[in-house]
């Protein structure tokens, strides 16, 4: 449906580093692949949803050799609606683990709309993984 915003959160092969991007398909041409997120060998699409307002829960580390934790991300907060050939904001994670959609916004979780940056030493240390 062209009228859709899609959200969705990938790991960019080429930059080794994750992405949240938010986008309208803008075409209407038929029987023609577009690909929304990089054609390197190692570029992983982890998650996509065509909900409004998607909140996601992640299971992260923040840096190599640190403990996982989750992270709750309301996607729009992130990133505002681009063109679907747009990179999207980085996500400062060293490894995203896994992405699950929360159906609906509890009172006892704690919406994370901060992007995480990542020194250059960190961003180093994870091209050696």
């Amino acid at each position: 449906n062209p009228l859709n915003i899609y959200s969705a959160i990938y790991y960019d092969g080429a930059d080794k580093q994750y992405f949240v991007k938010r986008f309208e398909i803008e075409t209407q041409t038929l029987n023609r692949i577009f690909h929304c997120i990089e054609e390197h060998a190692q570029s992983k699409l982890l998650y996509v949803s065509s909900q409004a307002q998607p909140i996601v829960k992640v299971t992260v580390s923040a840096f190599k050799g640190a403990s996982k934790q989750e992270e709750i991300l309301k996607l729009e907060d992130l990133v505002e609606v681009r063109n679907w050939k747009a990179v999207g904001q980085k996500l400062g994670y060293a490894r995203i683990y896994s992405v699950e959609e929360i159906a609906q916004e509890s009172d006892n979780c704690e919406i994370s709309s901060e992007v995480h940056q990542m020194s250059l030493f960190e961003s180093e240390k994870n091209e050696k993984e």
